[in-house]
């Protein structure tokens, strides 16, 4: 069972050359996947199409990567999926979240001083030059 992504730029709040060239690199992937399910026939979850997928509460605090509800929800579209090819499920997903906390604003700034900014440096070197770009286009 594979998984085609979402648009993450509906996700993070960037400038819109960064969400274009992120686009431009999921729909790549995306691409790559399609392929794969059409030559192996396998199964596959459009994450965006899973209800809530763009709603804060389904994300940690990175953005990244999903929360509880989050995975709940990833957990009930791939049972979902499995269903359909006649698997047989015992029960259904429960979407009541147990824990985790709420994330709030002071969270997200932390997160991106210290994981998110150095996470970029290393990782994302080739968006520098789309980085800069944004910053000089909201400067004029």
């Amino acid at each position: 069972m594979l998984a085609r992504y979402h648009d993450h730029g509906r996700v993070f709040r960037m400038p819109v050359t960064l969400k274009r060239a992120l686009k431009a690199r999921i729909d790549r992937l995306n691409e790559v996947i399609d392929e794969v399910v059409v030559t192996t026939g396998a199964g596959v979850l459009d994450l965006d199409s899973i209800p809530g997928a763009y709603e804060h509460a389904v994300w940690s605090v990175d953005r990244l990567h999903p929360s509880e509800l989050g995975h709940r929800l990833l957990a009930a579209g791939f049972a979902e999926r499995l269903g359909e090819t006649g698997c047989v499920l015992g029960a259904p997903v429960s979407l009541t979240c147990e824990g985790g906390r709420e994330i709030k604003t002071v969270h997200h700034v932390l997160w991106l001083l210290f994981k998110g900014v150095p996470w970029l440096w290393r990782r994302g070197r080739d968006f520098m030059p789309l980085i800069v770009r944004a910053v000089l286009e909201r400067r004029n």
